[in-house]
């Protein structure tokens, strides 16, 4: 049976509804309306990590145009995810509810390039031209970027980032790409 006119139009008004809220570790407070309550309940972890690292590679190409760098700092934030009936209206959550289990929002923020740590770049490719954001699983975001390689500064684990949450102090998280080999201080080479 098709639905009505008004069946129609309310199923509209109900897909700009918020569906969740975030909390991102700078304090900020984000909604994901129910229209894009999808991002939240399909998204893959894996997804998730390629398009940070693409993210990585696209500013790393731009950068690279115009500074030497022998080191790259990607700036995060990350955010605990609560469903809509969880928060109250003044977004305090309510007693005895929990966040979404290991899934956290996540945004990229500034990514710079450092040679000899002094900053090289003129210009922020991620907060002036582009950005990233989405959602994973923060343990296995955590493990894939130190397979990769390179350090995580920020909580270990999701239980951890939970702990550093509830302090209710803001702090900072980012991803540093070394490209300097550590034994003998000689630049790596890309091929």
């Amino acid at each position: 049976m098709e639905k009505s006119l008004k069946e129609r139009i309310l199923e509209l008004k109900k897909e700009q509804g918020i569906a969740y809220v975030y909390f991102l570790s700078n304090g900020t407070i984000g909604t994901e309306k129910y229209s894009n309550k999808d991002a939240l309940t399909k998204y893959k972890t894996e997804t998730s990590i390629n398009s940070v690292k693409n993210f990585i590679i696209s500013a790393s190409q731009s950068y690279v145009r115009q500074f030497d760098f022998d080191s790259i700092t990607l700036d995060m934030l990350f955010g605990l995810v609560y469903k809509k009936e969880d928060v109250d209206d003044n977004n305090k959550v309510k007693f005895n509810r929990k966040a979404i289990e290991d899934i956290v929002r996540y945004q990229t923020r500034s990514i710079n390039t450092f040679l000899d740590g002094k900053q090289t770049n003129t210009y922020d490719y991620g907060n002036e031209l582009y950005g990233d954001c989405g959602y994973v699983n923060y343990n296995e975001f955590v493990r894939a970027i130190n397979e990769e390689g390179l350090i995580f500064n920020g909580p270990r684990t999701f239980d951890e980032f939970v702990e550093a949450m509830s302090s209710n102090q803001t702090f900072d998280t980012n991803i540093q790409i070394d490209l300097l080999e550590k034994e003998n201080n000689k630049k790596l080479v890309l091929k």
